[in-house]
């Protein structure tokens, strides 16, 4: 039977269109912002505030879904995530056009290319879908932030064997980036399990998150700034501690009464990771005016450069946490939550060899 076909044409073929069409790393990132443990853990809402959030960006959305209604949705208008990144980003419209339906895309792809080889979901599927990817980015007038929206969970079969390889080859060229949503437990301390297991969902597929946003349960109840800059900071040195895989950008979301004040802390919170320096300005996070002094002749004219004096603002960042590392850290995380600039931090000490 294989001799029939010529071997590997159709993926041949679709990496030439993947080559021709795939931006560079300059030119655009893609966010595949996926949920764990759940699927129904407001993905949808998320993306909505990232797009209100984030300069020249779009998105798009993937479901495993074999069928659709005569809208071309899978729910009535204005009730389905569309419809949530509609009610936050007035005057815009996302439609069939951004909707990638399992069904239709198995149907398309083997009218396709069914007579040219015995096709398969991955690699041949995989491949397909990612030049699709491509193709609406460059439909949408390639913005320069493209957000996908992947339903279902890395582990459901129907979005493991396409998902898994794209995010793979994406993170690789350096034009994808990973944002999951999962949970943070909380008793009498924080606890982190389920992010631990979110986390080895994904590293055991070789896919690194680049932002964890973990939602806080209802029991955390009022905190303030500094104690969820130490959520964070606890969940980042577990996860190091347990995979030895440091991952420094962390957001601790808290649940909010009102919508606007989440679409604020995404915006206040998200922003400055995607910042460009010469647009902000960078912030140095040192109450010292010698290491200021020190920065500004590293840096020369480059960036515009502020500090605690500079913006008037005062924070007590706890020493000692766990690493010179660490301490230098928590100060920049500290201070770019508080100003909205990209911080560096530094913490200074003496190595001397037994």
């Amino acid at each position: 039977m294989s001799g029939l076909y010529e071997n590997q044409k159709t993926i041949r073929q679709l990496k030439s269109m993947i080559n021709e069409s795939k931006p560079n790393s300059e030119e655009s990132t893609f966010y595949f912002v996926l949920g764990f443990p759940r699927s129904d853990i407001g993905k949808g809402t998320l993306v909505a505030q990232l797009l209100n959030a984030t300069p020249d960006s779009d998105a798009i959305k993937f479901d495993g879904l074999l069928n659709t209604n005569k809208s071309g949705r899978h729910t009535s208008d204005g009730h389905d995530d569309f419809g949530i990144y509609e009610r936050f980003n007035q005057g815009k419209k996302w439609g069939k056009e951004h909707y990638l339906l399992a069904g239709e895309l198995y149907q398309e792809f083997i009218k396709k290319y069914g007579e040219n080889e015995n096709l398969q979901i991955n690699p041949h599927l995989s491949f397909f879908v990612e030049n699709k990817i491509y193709d609406i980015w460059q439909k949408s007038g390639k913005p320069k932030s493209f957000f996908i929206e992947v339903g279902g969970l890395i582990t459901d079969p129907e979005v493991d064997p396409i998902f898994t390889p794209i995010i793979q080859r994406m993170q690789d060229d350096g034009i994808g980036k990973v944002i999951l949503l999962t949970e943070l437990q909380y008793g009498d301390y924080i606890k982190t399990k389920i992010i631990q297991d979110a986390y080895r969902a994904f590293i055991s597929r070789q896919i690194k998150p680049w932002l964890i946003m973990m939602r806080e349960p209802l029991e955390v109840g009022e905190v303030s700034d500094d104690d969820r800059l130490e959520f964070e900071r606890v969940v980042s040195t577990k996860l190091n501690a347990v995979f030895n895989n440091r991952l420094e950008r962390i957001i601790s979301v808290p649940y909010f009464e009102e919508i606007a004040d989440y679409t604020k802390y995404i915006r206040d919170r998200f922003l400055p990771m995607v910042a460009n320096f010469s647009s902000t300005g960078l912030f140095i996070a040192t109450g010292n005016d010698s290491k200021f002094d020190d920065f500004q002749i590293y840096l020369g004219d480059e960036y515009r450069l502020e500090s605690p004096k500079t913006e008037k603002i005062k924070i007590d960042v706890p020493e000692g946490i766990d690493s010179i590392e660490d301490n230098a850290i928590a100060k920049a995380r500290a201070y770019t939550m508080k100003t909205g600039m990209v911080a560096l931090g530094d913490d200074t000490g003496f190595f001397v060899k037994e």
